[in-house]
């Protein structure tokens, strides 16, 4: 059995791969993604889009409650993607956009400073992304979503469901997972996680079943579950 973690909006290809891999599966969100509406200040900013070297979309999340912002502008700086998932979102909208070596922070800030960029604007959730942590360029935060906690995610249906797969991709749902299900049941899983630094987390939790993924991305979750399935 493998859970399929990710909220309702990011949920459908993963839940379609599943299904075409005839893998039984189950889809108990732990996250949910609510739209918001950018401050005045922020809203200034698509007004002096000249300003910036570049624009950055830290998800997909980021692109499709934030690129209805940048409709029939006349100038759009160059437009990087956190990802090939999220550069794919952007294609939709007939816009181009270049992807880090790695899809991560560190990864942007590299691709940042190869271009030489001075000031970008960072299209993401509420949260300071962490990309502030890792380059001394000036970041303008452009919060177009918010993701949130699921209040009460139907956990109870993994009680019991021993030797199953649980996919996390990111550390936010780890917290939810842990939040509200025991370490005794929890220990009777294994977590396929989408990066290094869940897998720390995780680890410092007190989970020892845990996989980081090739990739961040869903076919690269559910080859590893797959591979942890004895599949």
């Amino acid at each position: 059995m493998i859970i399929n973690t990710r909220p309702i909006d990011l949920a459908k290809k993963t839940n379609a791969l599943l299904q075409k891999a005839n893998l039984e599966f189950l889809h108990i969100p732990l996250t949910k993604i609510k739209k918001l509406t950018p401050s005045s200040e922020e809203l200034s900013w698509i007004e002096s889009l000249e300003e910036f070297d570049s624009i950055i979309f830290t998800s997909q999340s980021a692109v499709k409650y934030g690129v209805f912002y940048l409709e029939r502008k006349k100038f759009i700086p160059s437009i990087i993607s956190i990802g090939l998932a999220t550069q794919n979102t952007l294609k939709k909208s007939n816009l181009s956009s270049q992807v880090p070596l790695t899809y991560d922070s560190e990864g942007l800030a590299e691709l940042i400073k190869k271009n030489n960029y001075k000031r970008c604007l960072v299209f993401c959730g509420n949260k300071i992304p962490r990309l502030a942590h890792h380059t001394k360029v000036k970041i303008k935060k452009f919060s177009c979503y918010e993701s949130q906690d699921h209040a009460n995610p139907n956990v109870d249906k993994i009680k019991g469901l021993i030797g199953s797969v649980v996919l996390i991709y990111n550390l936010q749902s780890l917290k939810v997972l842990l939040d509200h299900l025991k370490m005794n049941y929890l220990k009777q899983l294994n977590l396929v996680v989408a990066s290094k630094r869940i897998q720390k987390n995780a680890a410092s939790m007190g989970v020892d079943s845990c996989l980081v993924a090739e990739g961040p991305y869903d076919e690269d979750m559910i080859k590893a579950a797959i591979g942890m399935l004895g599949r």
